[in-house]
């Protein structure tokens, strides 16, 4: 049977049928409830109808040539599909699909890879597909046939001309909406530049409120303000997260899922929220808008994104299929606060001593690296930012942060005039590798910069652990932070980060960090939220395979108390183990600081103990032995 009018009618109806059955499963799945996905009220998406029909008329000749065939269908397909977009926009004022978060988009309306998907099914529509249903037409009697046409076609206008004046029904209904969509049409162009985003915002507002206000909606416990508010960050911002992210005292937002959200506040305390998002897929497009505030997009091609949405907000965001579609969205937003700690605060706190305090204030003005080890929200940073801001103001201090800013270290006098000499830099991450600032990157160019104390966020990966570590050993102060579980495990953690690159020896690699870092201070976060330094250590030498090491200061946990609350009360206190080694007071003398301000780290403290009947004062290499402590450990 030949192409005519009545088996266009067919192919017609069956693959706008089709594509409607299509689609409506897909988004039924993806939404965990039916969604109707046809333009109109019946079982009929029209653009897949429209596109078969022309394929059939246009193409029949290409069968033979499979590449024109699919770069024609793809063609008709994409112009079929904007052309549609345009007109349903145009017709109800809104938009009844949107590519916009996909890559190589146009206007939202069409995309490459939806382009690629219409080409292929379009060749399987001219190839195989209407030669079946041509078949299936010679089959019917053409009474029966012709029949059936007229009645379906007679149905399928209906059905369109009815959904169209229940839209147009519903915005007579709504005028305040309808002038919504024609201030918004009418200034589009206008409106979809980044310079006036805030007029567009502001719009918005003004219709939710006169929409609130003319119905008297109100909600318990919310002024109608406050109602406005919310629903326009439900609807356009970032819901709820918003008051949360920018709320005092959050560190971190955690989403575990769509209906399980925890924070986790400044003093280490994690608190499970009422708030959670209405679905799955509401906690994605809430994630989306958030995201699309700084340029990223997640979506099936990239379902995982880590990035900055701030300078002071870093987020890691995963969603389906790496996470569970009844999840929705996994994510973890950071909010680093700028620190400003001071030395008194450490010490009311019980974070350290004035004499722990004082000994690295003297390493950091005086040509010694530091290294602050810990883990996640131990204090590392807060412990790093202080003592950066020991930094004399006449030295020039350069820090390199990853992607966001944890310090702000310039002081200013009361005219806006810099005291001090201080550099920030952020790395900044780019899919092509060519493109990516990393902090190696940051270090080599920081080194032409003349710095004298060197300020690195956290040694991460191979590069910047061996960088880093030979910036210190050429003469520069270098601070830094790195994760770790106890101050003897620290040197072997940079080796095995440098391990990863650099095929060197691990006796050459741990002299290398020894070397570079002749402190080390470990921190740790413990069971009653409160944070500590737990030890300070001076790396001395690695010889035959042994860490040889002086402990100087440890925080010894007596006992931990469970309160009539049920929290826990640690109990505890910091004490002198030794002394610093002759070759690191050598080299502060030399760094020029007045030998009196070496004498409190000089003298010994530590009283000798017993053990099987005699004395043991401090050894050969100037170690304090404590119980299970050596001179030399191997880690």
């Amino acid at each position: 049977m030949e192409l005519n009018f009545y088996t266009l009618c067919v192919i017609y109806l069956v693959y706008s049928f089709l594509g409607w059955g299509a689609e409506t499963v897909v988004a039924t799945i993806k939404g965990r409830a039916f969604v109707n996905r046809g333009v109109a009220s019946g079982p009929f998406c029209f653009v897949y109808g429209t596109s078969a029909v022309l394929m059939a008329v246009g193409f029949a000749d290409l069968r033979s040539t499979p590449v024109a065939l699919f770069l024609g269908c793809a063609a008709n397909a994409t112009v079929v599909e904007w052309v549609t977009a345009k007109l349903l926009e145009r017709m109800h004022r809104r938009r009844w699909w949107d590519y916009s978060d996909k890559k190589f988009n146009l206007d939202g309306y069409v995309c490459l890879q939806y382009s690629v998907l219409w080409g292929l099914l379009g060749m399987a529509s001219v190839l195989w597909g209407n030669v079946l249903l041509l078949r299936l037409c010679a089959i019917l009697p053409g009474w029966l046939l012709h029949i059936g046409v007229w009645a379906a076609m007679t149905l399928a206008v209906l059905d369109q001309l009815g959904a169209a004046l229940a839209v147009n029904r519903y915005a007579a209904s709504h005028p305040r909406l309808e002038q919504l969509n024609l201030e918004l049409e009418k200034h589009s162009d206008k409106l979809s530049t980044e310079g006036n985003q805030e007029e567009a915002r502001k719009l918005l507002r003004e219709f939710i409120f006169q929409y609130v206000v003319s119905r008297s909606y109100r909600m318990e416990g919310m002024t109608t303000e406050e109602l406005c508010d919310s629903l326009y960050e439900d609807m356009a911002g970032i819901s709820f997260l918003k008051k949360w992210i920018y709320k005092p005292g959050i560190e971190e937002v955690n989403i575990n899922a769509f209906d399980d959200i925890e924070v986790i506040m400044s003093g280490g305390r994690s608190m499970k929220i009422p708030d959670r998002f209405q679905s799955p897929q509401h906690a994605i497009d809430v994630t989306r808008r958030l995201l699309n505030t700084c340029g990223m997009v997640i979506d099936d091609t990239m379902p995982s994104v880590i990035g900055f949405l701030d300078k002071n907000i870093r987020i890691s965001v995963d969603k389906t299929p790496i996470v569970d579609a009844d999840v929705g969205i996994n994510a973890s937003i950071r909010i680093v606060n700028q620190q400003t700690v001071s030395k008194e605060k450490l010490i009311a706190s019980g974070s350290a001593t004035e004499e722990m305090l004082e000994l690295l204030t003297c390493c950091i003005r005086y040509g010694v690296s530091v290294c602050i080890a810990g883990s996640t929200g131990s204090g590392k940073t807060t412990v790093m930012s202080w003592l950066l801001s020991m930094v004399p103001d006449n030295r020039r201090l350069i820090t390199i942060e990853e992607g966001s800013r944890e310090f702000d270290l310039i002081r200013r006098d009361e005219q806006g005039h810099a005291l001090n000499s201080v550099v920030h830099l952020l790395t900044r991450p780019h899919e092509n590798p060519s493109l990516d600032i990393d902090q190696d990157l940051l270090l080599e160019r920081v080194l032409r910069k003349h710095p004298d104390v060197i300020g690195v966020g956290e040694m991460r990966s191979a590069k910047e652990a061996l960088s880093v570590a030979e910036s210190s050993r050429t003469g520069h102060t270098v601070v830094t932070t790195i994760h770790s579980n106890s101050s003897e495990s620290t040197y072997r953690r940079m080796m095995t980060l440098a391990k990863r690159k650099y095929n060197m020896a691990d006796d050459i690699l741990m002299q290398i960090m020894v070397e570079a870092y002749p402190i080390v201070v470990f921190t740790k976060q413990l069971e009653d939220g409160s944070r500590k330094i737990m030890q300070i250590i001076e790396g001395e030498d690695y010889r035959n395979g042994k860490l040889i090491y002086r402990p100087l200061y440890q925080f010894d946990v007596m006992d931990n108390q469970m309160q009539e609350d049920g929290k826990i009360s640690v109990i505890g206190k910091h004490r002198r183990l030794g002394a610093i080694s002759e070759t690191l007071k050598k080299r502060m003398l030399d760094n020029g600081i007045p030998a009196g301000k070496l004498e409190p780290f000089l003298a010994e403290k530590t009283q000798p103990r017993k053990e099987g009947g005699k004395q043991h004062a401090m050894d050969s290499v100037g170690h304090i032995p404590a119980a299970g402590q050596r001179a030399a450990d191997l880690i």
